[in-house]
């Protein structure tokens, strides 16, 4: 019996300690080339105390909460070469080199 498994989900999560969700938001992630200036927003960012989610027309979504940076990639159930998800938690972590990080995490969510 032959079993496959259907990646679904890449999420790169880095594990931080105390920062302001707020550091981050649409126009910084722009601005600074974190994101390519050709994504679109699907939705208006969620912008609150606890909390700050931006989601991209490219599947990809980054939140941000006092202890992590969750940078999320759907895949459509179809494996690619251009995990962009992990390219942006890289860069996230090159253009904010004062966050307190504590790890990273990569997980891959299927079935």
């Amino acid at each position: 019996m032959t079993r496959t498994v259907t990646v679904q989900e890449i999420v790169a999560i880095l594990a931080t300690q105390g920062q302001t969700p707020s550091v981050i938001n649409a126009e910084f992630l722009k601005y600074s080339g974190i994101i390519p200036d050709d994504w679109e927003l699907i939705r208006q960012p969620i912008y609150t105390e606890e909390v700050a989610q931006i989601a991209y027309n490219t599947n990809v979504t980054v939140t941000v909460q006092p202890n992590r940076i969750v940078v999320a990639q759907a895949l459509e159930d179809q494996i690619t070469d251009d995990l962009v998800g992990t390219q942006i938690a890289r860069k996230l972590a090159t253009a904010l080199p004062k966050v307190n990080y504590r790890a990273f995490g990569f997980n891959a969510i299927g079935y």
